[in-house]
């Protein structure tokens, strides 16, 4: 009948809401968190098991209980609108007495009781947490405003998010002025030697997928400020990358290196030039030279020995503070006379070298010449006195055939010999077949030798009688000769080593 399916139907919906009712109670009974109700006058109602653990009180100890009895401080109410809601974190009385923070959500059903339901959520692990990364990220930011490298981040696009107060006085932006702005408008970097813009620091970072290559440091460059002004900055970069490993920006690091590379430029200058004249020094000059025979493409070049003459005299009437001064001074003319390309310097005490690059002998010669009539024309003052000196200069040629070092400088301190004993002040050009060059290098193995038989004791003294050629006063004379015994044993006449001897010794 028509009563009876109307029954049959009110009892589906009663079952269903018995249901639905139970379902809803099951949930309230299990949720972690607690559901609360309350009147207007903030007196608690009700309350689930969750509410129970957070409280650490029997249903029947908190029901009856005003609210603010569970806020610490004993202060504080939700009482949101029909229909609205609100929300507030306090910290509330737990088990034991313990505080604990709880986020609390109150809203109203909108019933003639006026019943608050609330729910009670303990957020103490998560405001630790906040707290930990706030404290973290302080001392981030502490970090980053104390340390004096430059430090600017980027989004993935580039475009600059925060600079350091190192960042803002190295490039003469502030944060807020480059906030927004793509790096390059901020970074200005070029190359150290050519001037040109140097690559992207943002795309270098993005571009780095291999983890063992993250950070990319790169060659010092030029940084143009805001002003206009430049700096010298070493810097790095690497990209940022969010928990999936997506890289989200990029971090750039950068310190002023200006003092560094001039210290380096300064060390390096002093390692490769003499201090005295400023001119380059023994080891670089040979260096150059070296790496002239190794990379040899032709040409003709010419090396060149110079040592001056009467340069004794100044240093021991004078003493050595006028000798370094004449140096100077003559390091000063002989740069005058120098080409573009070729390379002067001081090899010690008072020899100077000079390599002429692509130039012929003959060239060189009238060069040479010139050097030696301009240093015998120079007169040098100090303290009301007038000293003139000279220069023996010898000049070797380097062409195919000069493979190693020792042989050139050996041929050139040779010529330059050979024109100090030709008669000093002049140029002599070394051959291969020079007679007075032979003799001299035969003479200076005679010294050698010389020198090892006073070690070894290997001069030996012979006597001879003096005989008159007529008449007979009675007494004997004799005439004592040194020789020198061969390593075979042989008997060396004084004729061979003697001149030797007197030259050099």
């Amino acid at each position: 009948t028509e009563v009876g399916q109307i029954a049959e139907q009110y009892n589906k919906v009663i079952r269903a809401l018995q249901h639905a009712v139970a379902k809803t109670q099951s949930i309230v009974r299990d949720i972690r968190d607690g559901i609360v109700t309350y009147s207007r006058d903030g007196v608690l109602t009700s309350c689930n098991p969750g509410a129970e653990r957070l409280f650490g009180l029997p249903a029947e100890q908190i029901v009856g209980q005003p609210f603010q009895r569970f806020v610490v401080g004993g202060s504080g109410s939700l009482l949101p609108e029909v229909g609205g809601e609100m929300k507030a974190e306090m910290m509330l009385h737990g088990r034991g007495g313990e505080a604990f923070a709880a986020e609390l959500t109150a809203s109203q059903g909108g019933t003639a009781e006026d019943t608050f339901v609330c729910m009670v959520r303990d957020v103490t692990e998560r405001r630790r947490v906040e707290e930990q990364l706030f404290a973290e990220k302080m001392l981030a930011q502490v970090t980053l405003a104390s340390i004096g490298d430059g430090v600017i981040t980027t989004d993935r696009a580039g475009q600059v998010r925060y600079l350091n107060p190192s960042a803002e006085k190295l490039t003469g932006w502030r944060q807020t002025d480059a906030q927004g702005l793509m790096l390059e408008e901020v970074y200005r970097l070029f190359d150290e030697t050519t001037g040109a813009p140097l690559a992207n620091a943002t795309g270098l970072a993005v571009r780095r997928r291999s983890d063992c290559q993250e950070r990319a440091e790169r060659a010092p460059g030029i940084l143009y400020l805001r002003d206009g002004s430049q700096v010298v900055v070493q810097d790095a970069v690497a990209p940022i990358r969010d928990a999936n490993g997506l890289v989200i920006g990029t971090v750039l690091t950068f310190r002023d290196v200006t003092v560094t590379r001039q210290l380096a430029r300064k060390l390096t200058f002093q390692a490769n030039h003499d201090n005295l004249t400023g001119l380059v020094n023994r080891s670089a000059f040979e260096r150059r030279i070296e790496a002239l025979l190794r990379d040899f493409s032709g040409g003709e070049h010419v090396l060149c020995y110079m040592d001056l003459d009467q340069f004794k005299v100044v240093n021991d009437t004078c003493g050595h503070a006028a000798g370094d001064e004449l140096l100077r001074q003559l390091g000063q003319l002989l740069k005058g006379r120098m080409r573009g390309s070729d390379v002067l310097a001081r090899l010690g005490g008072d020899e100077f070298g000079i390599l002429f690059i692509d130039c012929p002998l003959n060239q060189a010669v009238l060069i040479a010449e010139g050097i030696r009539h301009a240093v015998d024309e120079f007169r040098f003052n100090w303290e009301g006195k007038s000293f003139a000196v000279g220069a023996s200069i010898g000049l070797v040629g380097i062409d195919e055939h000069a493979k190693t070092l020792g042989p050139l400088l050996g041929a050139a301190d040779s010529a330059c010999y050979a024109a100090k004993d030709g008669g000093r002040n002049r140029v002599h050009v070394y051959q291969a077949d020079d007679q007075r060059l032979m003799e001299r290098r035969g003479e200076m193995q005679w010294t050698h030798r010389l020198r090892q038989a006073l070690d070894g004791d290997h001069l030996r003294l012979f006597v001879q009688p003096i005989v008159p050629a007529s008449g007979d006063d009675g007494l004997q004379r004799y005439e004592v000769l040194v020789r020198m015994q061969g390593e075979d044993g042989s008997v060396i006449p004084p004729g061979a080593f003697m001149p030797a001897a007197e030259r050099y010794d």
